[in-house]
């Protein structure tokens, strides 16, 4: 089944026929603010009312505010970029690489030690999840 055939949570935008909102970003190229703005005018009949336009409104907001001030989206772009980068050295230092065998790779946690299967540190983390240490009983 292709994706425009099905919708998944209601059906607020298969009102519309197989044009889904999706279609209309990638058509005229929307970034992702006009992408959140068209979503919401989109289907504030269908689905979220008034709150909707609402949301339109404040993405919008958003919008003209980052685009008054060009200076600051550079700024910021490198903050968010130094603590996404800083997020994901954490997460990496979080883990031991124990070595591979037959195409599977195996880490350690540090803290909890548990043994994880993934192709690195980011996807062991995905699948291992934040953990608190162990308590040994030498700790008690």
């Amino acid at each position: 089944m292709a994706a425009n055939e099905m919708q998944v949570g209601g059906n607020h935008y298969m009102k519309h026929g197989k044009l889904q909102h999706w279609d209309v970003v990638r058509h005229f190229s929307l970034d992702y603010f006009q992408g959140q703005i068209t979503k919401y005018v989109f289907r504030w009949r269908d689905k979220g009312g008034i709150q909707d336009l609402e949301k339109a409104k404040h993405y919008l907001d958003k919008y003209i505010e980052i685009n008054q001030t060009p200076a600051d989206t550079e700024e910021t772009t490198l903050a968010v970029m130094s603590i996404w980068y800083d997020r994901m050295k954490s997460i990496q230092d979080s883990f031991v690489w124990e070595g591979s065998k037959e195409g599977l790779v195996m880490f350690t946690c540090k803290m909890c030690c548990e043994k994880v299967h993934a192709v690195n540190p980011i996807e062991a983390y995905i699948q291992h999840g934040d953990c608190k240490p162990k308590v040994s009983p030498d700790n008690n």
